[in-house]
């Protein structure tokens, strides 16, 4: 696409599940399953596509990753996808979303991680392959999150079972 062609808005459904929207020389790349923008295969696929495009656009200078709503940027892997499929199945997944995320990494472009909720799991992963990785106010929680669960017995189980080399015995508590 040529540059002039960039400064007009371009949206496009990359299967729904990403949406790819560029403007202004910026590719907006926003994962689209809420509400917890967990990935599939397909999603990935889609992920891939729209970061492909956006790496051989040369009217682009940045690339803009977010999530669909307020509540999550992204809490990783679909388990409901994970537990209905095979051990074959997870092996080729994880690699290509390992593949997915590399090339986000290594893409010339800067690429802008806007975290607009929680970023767990996978989705940690995907911004982590972005070059920068900016937080909306009060959502990354992982501190305090953390601090109330070492207030937890589990905790102390768990911390305890580890340094006697036993297995825990958790509560829920």
């Amino acid at each position: 696409m040529a540059e002039a062609e960039t400064q007009f808005q371009e949206t496009q459904s990359t299967g729904d599940l990403v949406e790819y929207r560029a403007q202004d020389g910026i590719a907006f790349l926003t994962l689209n399953d809420p509400p917890a923008n967990t990935y599939t295969y397909e999603m990935m696929q889609a992920l891939d596509s729209a970061i492909l495009k956006a790496r051989m656009d040369e009217g682009l200078q940045v690339i803009v990753l977010t999530g669909n709503g307020e509540k999550f940027f992204s809490a990783g892997a679909n388990i409901n996808m994970l537990a209905n499929v095979t051990p074959t199945f997870k092996y080729f997944f994880c690699l290509h979303a390992n593949e997915t995320l590399s090339r986000l990494e290594q893409t010339p472009k800067l690429v802008i991680a806007a975290i607009n909720g929680h970023c767990v799991g996978g989705g940690l992963e995907i911004a982590l392959a972005a070059d920068i990785r900016i937080a909306r106010r009060n959502v990354a929680l992982e501190r305090e999150l953390q601090q109330q669960l070492f207030q937890s017995e589990d905790a102390r189980e768990g911390l305890a079972a580890y340094v006697e080399k036993r297995k825990p015995v958790f509560k829920g508590k």
